[in-house]
């Protein structure tokens, strides 16, 4: 069979992938396809793939990297590609989108948001400023701005801005390494984010007070909005982990539905998928809170090494999951 959009089911070797000129770029539809075999030539001369044996069970499409992959039915099948599983441990920092199950989501909001409720609580109880909680930050610059206070508000103005950079800086970077076909680039971001941050709180050391409360407060309103971005961006918009505004919307919402559903009023077969929902939102507001309380004891104890110990923290969630994929990655290579 040749062509760039096969289709149909093949009794032997399972569904035919659709739409393979959708994969984009080359790198990651030949990565991904090559570890479900079955190529053939085309009149071209390029490749056109043909029957994944269940490995794609009908999840194939232009987001390459997302696919659903299940476990081999046929004898002699590849292992499962190793986005589908990457080892669930430390998944959280690799799977991206419909890839993930809710499990997934909960374990990276939960470890994100109690890194930025500390790292938020710590500089608030230092400098008496919030790096993420834009919606307090912009209300201040109104009311400074309404009383004339302009060289305060331009502070104001200048954490927002940060945030904003942060989060513009962090989607270029992770839109760049799919691009190339990077699977572990949001791990990768996440390691930038811990290495700047260990920089940021040993440069605190070194610097005096003048310099170093601006350098603070800029440096963690940049690397919360380059974290909200990481996980808005692999969760697919589901988890948030810098402010909990929204989240405390969501679960005050879940409840008034589980209202209804306890008095008849609501389908019941929306009670497990609220009950997720909540389970998570819950679950990154403890999360936030309790991550607030070590990191004022942390800075209490450690003063502003508390923020590189926070990116060593990081850094090794990170490393971790890059060579957990790594290890995974190494056994298709001889597949090519």
């Amino acid at each position: 069979m040749t062509g760039g959009s096969l289709g149909g089911w093949d009794e032997a070797t399972g569904p035919f992938l659709h739409d393979i000129g959708a994969f984009d770029p080359p790198a990651v539809r030949d990565r991904l396809l090559r570890t479900a075999g079955h190529t053939a030539a085309t009149p071209e001369g390029g490749k056109a793939y043909k029957a994944i044996p269940p490995l794609l069970a009908g999840r194939a499409g232009p987001a390459g990297l997302n696919a659903r992959i299940t476990a081999p039915a046929a004898a002699g099948a590849p292992g499962p590609f190793l986005l589908e599983r990457c080892g669930d441990e430390h998944g959280m920092l690799i799977r991206q989108g419909d890839a993930r199950d809710s499990r997934l989501d909960r374990k990276l909001a939960f470890a994100l948001a109690a890194v930025a409720g500390g790292l938020n609580a710590a500089a608030f109880h230092e400098v008496g400023f919030f790096s993420a909680n834009m919606t307090g930050n912009v209300s201040a610059l109104s009311s400074l701005l309404a009383m004339g206070q302009w060289a305060k508000g331009l502070g104001y103005l200048a954490i927002i801005l940060a945030f904003v950079v942060g989060a513009m800086v962090s989607t270029l970077v992770i839109g760049a390494g799919l691009r190339r076909g990077i699977i572990t680039i949001y791990a990768r971001v996440i390691l930038g984010e811990g290495m700047l941050l260990a920089l940021l709180g040993i440069s605190r050391i070194a610097l005096d007070r003048a310099a170093g409360v601006p350098t603070l407060i800029i440096g963690l309103a940049f690397l919360m909005g380059l974290q909200n971005a990481i996980v808005t961006h692999i969760s697919n918009a589901r988890v948030r982990t810098t402010h909990v505004s929204g989240m405390s919307t969501d679960i005050g919402i879940g409840l008034a539905r589980m209202i209804d559903i306890l008095r008849g009023k609501g389908e019941d077969a929306d009670r497990e998928a609220i009950m997720t929902r909540m389970r998570l939102h819950i679950g990154t507001v403890i999360s936030f809170l309790l991550g607030g309380v070590v990191g004022v004891l942390a800075w209490r104890l450690a003063g502003d090494l508390s923020f590189a110990f926070a990116g060593f923290v990081l850094g090794v969630a990170a490393l971790t999951s890059i060579e957990n994929a790594r290890q995974r990655t190494a056994r298709y290579d001889g597949l090519d």
